[in-house]
């Protein structure tokens, strides 16, 4: 009798309690062990993204303005037909009161 009988038989009797196994819990403590140690692993800060030229402050980790009143927004995200690029450039034109013309997107 193999172990599919005896559980055929227990589930009759209406035990029906699963053991795990040796492989299915030493499956699971991997995979446990590994999920904890990339959860570790992973970066918890991200650096700036941009440097600034001579004549330019950050402000933030994506908008940038240099001495002559010239605004650079930086978009992390690929522009695919949505807008992204006008909507940024203009959110920031508008929360800043810059002239839309002077604001760029890099």
């Amino acid at each position: 009798m193999n172990r599919a009988d005896n559980l055929r038989s227990a589930v009759g009797q209406g035990i029906g309690q699963y053991l795990p196994t040796r492989r299915t819990l030493m499956i699971g403590g991997g995979a446990t062990v590994g999920l904890a140690l990339a959860w570790a692993a992973w970066p918890r800060s991200q650096g700036a993204p941009i440097n600034a030229g001579p004549g330019e402050h950050i402000f933030g980790p994506y908008l940038k303005i240099g001495i002559d009143g010239h605004v650079a927004v930086m978009v992390p995200q690929l522009e695919m037909g949505q807008g992204i690029f006008t909507l940024f450039a203009q959110l920031v034109a508008d929360e800043l009161g810059a002239d839309w013309r002077t604001v760029s997107v890099e």
